[in-house]
């Protein structure tokens, strides 16, 4: 990866999408090691307001950063020629989207602070700002289903079938099938119905979601027994595709049974979430930089080879290098 200065601003150009995902992870691991509130300090909020006025606006702050770390992503983005051009539109779509999701969130805690002040805001303002908050997180939903079809020329009704693997397991094989388990998962179409029972107190909707976790969970999983005994892929790349996929099954199941608690009023299961939750994600940042590194490599090989396909159908046209 490359840098560009542009109106005294330095920007990096990226050389394949890895690259791309790898630097928005960079920011999203800078932040999640921001130090947490421990269980006392949580309990602590509970009573102080004054404490939780404080951690909140450093909660804004964190999310300020991540605002303008994916705006200097986003500039990268655009300024990198070896990137397709509706690659670079879909990559600029989805970081879009993250951020009027962060400046949503940001909205939502401006609600809570100005109640904690005694500046209690009208019931449409709240309705107006929750409703905010669920579209801009539909949009981060459908900018990511979008970018997966830009990238690996996936369409609407596609399957795992549709990317199976009967022989030797590439890298590029686990890429896609990764890929594909996320866009056939209609967590979209779930969320347009969960999100607004969720804010109006409804949890039966929850299992909906729990059903989807732990059906995600078992198709990331059943890929193990193909990554371990590949013969196509190298000992560093099937390290790296075995530990995110170990670590997605643990996330994926935190979520259930914490999900599976809020559904069915289990104080414990969901306080179990919130305690395990931080932990299992911070875990699992350095194994995707790995994961990313490992991906950078492979496609830098292959683009000194002419042959940068970006994990796509050989019919389908390759991201930033025309139809070579």
């Amino acid at each position: 990866m490359s840098q560009d200065k542009f109106n005294g601003e330095a920007l990096p150009k990226y050389e394949n999408h890895a690259q791309v995902f790898k630097a928005t992870q960079a920011i999203a691991a800078k932040i999640a090691v921001q130090e947490q509130p421990s269980m006392e300090e949580q309990m602590e909020m509970m009573f102080d307001p004054s404490k939780a006025q404080g951690f909140m606006q450093k909660q804004k702050e964190t999310l300020t950063q991540l605002v303008d770390g994916l705006e200097k992503v986003k500039k990268g983005v655009s300024n990198s020629d070896a990137l397709s051009e509706d690659l670079r539109d879909a990559f600029t779509g989805m970081i879009l989207a993250q951020q009027g999701t962060a400046t949503a969130n940001m909205n939502m805690m401006d609600l809570s602070l100005a109640a904690m002040t005694g500046a209690e805001p009208s019931e449409e303002q709240a309705m107006q700002t929750m409703i905010g908050q669920q579209m801009a997180q539909e949009n981060t939903l459908k900018s990511q289903k979008n970018l997966l079809e830009t990238l690996y020329g996936f369409q609407s009704g596609q399957t795992l079938a549709d990317v199976a693997v009967n022989g030797d397991m590439t890298i590029e094989d686990f890429e896609r099938y990764n890929a594909m388990v996320q866009y056939s998962a209609n967590m979209d179409e779930v969320m347009k119905d969960v999100m607004p029972a969720l804010q109006t107190g409804d949890t039966s909707a929850v299992s909906d979601i729990v059903d989807i976790m732990e059906d995600v969970a078992q198709k990331v999983g059943a890929v193990k027994a193909k990554v371990s005994s590949s013969t196509a892929m190298t000992d560093e790349q099937k390290t790296a595709c075995l530990q995110i996929t170990e670590k997605a099954e643990q996330l994926y199941s935190v979520l259930s049974e914490g999900l599976t608690g809020i559904a069915n009023d289990d104080e414990t299961a969901a306080m179990g979430m919130m305690m395990s939750l931080p932990q299992v994600m911070q875990e699992t940042l350095p194994l995707q930089a790995k994961y990313y590194d490992v991906l950078d490599t492979y496609y830098q090989a292959k683009a000194t080879s002419n042959d940068n396909t970006v994990a796509r159908k050989p019919s389908a046209k390759k991201p930033g290098t025309g139809n070579n």
